[in-house]
């Protein structure tokens, strides 16, 4: 599997329930900080996201590591899983 076969919003959604999707954007709370206004963004064709609120960015495998606190490795392997 390469980074072109992922479905970047099944596998940001599987972390994050309330989220809204504007073109090619996935927009929500942050997952990583306490805030009320939706400033985390996604890129649905890159999987590159960034949180105007905190700071955090990366890609979707940065994403799932931090979320679940594994290394790039894990994270590719459960993107993997996920994406099927």
């Amino acid at each position: 599997m390469n980074y072109e076969n992922i479905d970047y919003g099944r596998i940001y959604s599987y972390y994050i329930e309330d989220y809204k999707i504007r073109g090619n954007e996935f927009i929500c709370l942050c997952p990583f900080h306490d805030e009320g206004t939706s400033s985390f963004n996604a890129n649905l064709e890159t999987g590159v996201y960034h949180c105007f609120g905190c700071g955090a960015k990366g890609n979707v495998v940065t994403f799932v590591a931090e979320m679940e606190n594994i290394n790039n490795k894990e994270a590719w392997k459960k993107i993997e899983r996920l994406n099927r």
